[in-house]
């Protein structure tokens, strides 16, 4: 009978570090690679700053409208649209979406 292999999952708690399965999950969402939504929620507290700076200005982590959002994500507007009628863009962020609105004007 042929052997079957098994992936065991890595969870943060065993290894402290994120597989690319989990990364990839905690970004842009899919299915989950953790056991449960706890697990999820505790890797991205763990990893939340350098999840954030591997994501484009005015948007945010998979894992971030999950977690953190107020309100959930309106898959057909903008997530700069939606950040902002939020009040959660940080200066440096409106600033980019300032000069963007500038260029779509010329």
């Amino acid at each position: 009978m042929p052997r079957r292999n098994r992936k065991v999952r890595a969870t943060v708690e065993t290894h402290g570090k994120l597989t690319y399965e989990q990364r990839s999950y905690l970004l842009f969402g899919g299915r989950s690679p953790f056991p449960d939504s706890a697990t999820a929620e505790r890797a991205w507290r763990t990893h939340r700053a350098h999840l954030m700076s591997l994501v484009n200005p005015c948007t945010r982590p998979f894992a971030w409208w999950t977690f953190e959002s107020p309100v959930v994500r309106q898959m057909r507007r903008p997530a700069s649209e939606q950040l902002a009628e939020l009040g959660l863009l940080t200066p440096e962020e409106l600033e980019i979406e300032r000069r963007r609105k500038e260029r779509i004007k010329q």
